[in-house]
């Protein structure tokens, strides 16, 4: 995160921003909240898994308490900061579908954070099909039976 260390003051500056944007805010302040949260993610050195949870849990089509607004928001961080993110949101769904970290399963629900970013970058998931492959064969074995 940035050197100011101040990881915990951005998680709260990102979890507000998700939680009272609202479609009737004038263009000028979604664009203000979107370019503050590009640049902090773009001067951070590296980008924290509980930062990438609090921006991947506003996705989600079905998600209670979380607006369209928020969704878009977080759509757009994602597909600008699309180099930053990449790799840590890669992980932590890799992670969670292959069911090594259940604490951050409860905390997003995966289908819907892979519906979102396929709609803002799909390039991500092409690391993750294989798991979601895996996923459904099982599914499927398990209806068969």
């Amino acid at each position: 995160m940035l050197d100011l260390e101040c990881d915990d003051l951005v998680n709260e500056m990102f979890s507000t921003f998700f939680s009272v944007v609202r479609d009737d805010h004038p263009e000028s302040v979604l664009s203000a909240m979107q370019t503050i949260m590009i640049v902090v993610l773009e001067e951070s050195e590296d980008v924290r898994d509980d930062l990438l949870l609090v921006i991947l849990s506003a996705l989600g089509r079905n998600k209670s308490g979380v607006t369209q607004a928020a969704r878009r928001l977080a759509m757009n961080v994602i597909e600008q900061c699309l180099e930053k993110l990449e790799a840590g949101i890669k992980q932590i769904l890799i992670s969670v579908m292959s069911g090594d970290n259940q604490l951050i399963k409860s905390e997003i629900d995966y289908h819907e954070v892979i519906y979102g970013i396929y709609h803002c970058a799909p390039q991500i998931l092409s690391g993750v099909v294989t798991y979601l492959t895996g996923e459904l064969l099982v599914l499927i074995n398990k209806t068969l039976v």
